[in-house]
């Protein structure tokens, strides 16, 4: 699907790379907070919105280095009705359950 990385690049969702371990002029960082406003607002039923978000996440949980996580992202999206419907399933659970909402409050910290 076309774009699903746009948000890696979206000063909503990203800041500048600030230091660290070597990076590029290009390199972007990614805060939990603004993982957490991406998915709140995503558009469970608009598969476009519920991809990006997915890369959004992968790529902060992967950190600055290139994992399996990221390899298996790619894998994941080759499929993209399956993994939309599996995400948007995952999301609606932590949105509307008992758990997910402990889980969000926990984020929050």
């Amino acid at each position: 699907m076309p774009g699903v990385a746009s948000l890696l690049g979206d000063a909503r969702y990203t800041g500048p790379y600030l230091g660290g371990a070597p990076g590029r002029l290009s390199d972007r960082t990614i805060a939990r907070d603004t993982i957490r406003s991406a998915c709140q607002a995503m558009n469970l039923e608009d598969a476009g919105e519920v991809l990006r978000a997915f890369v959004l996440v992968m790529a902060w949980g992967s950190g600055p280095v290139s994992s399996r996580g990221i390899r298996n992202t790619g894998r994941a999206l080759e499929r993209a009705e399956t993994a939309h419907a599996v995400l948007a399933r995952a999301a609606l659970g932590l949105r509307t359950t008992a758990c997910g909402s402990r889980i969000l409050l926990w984020m929050s910290r």
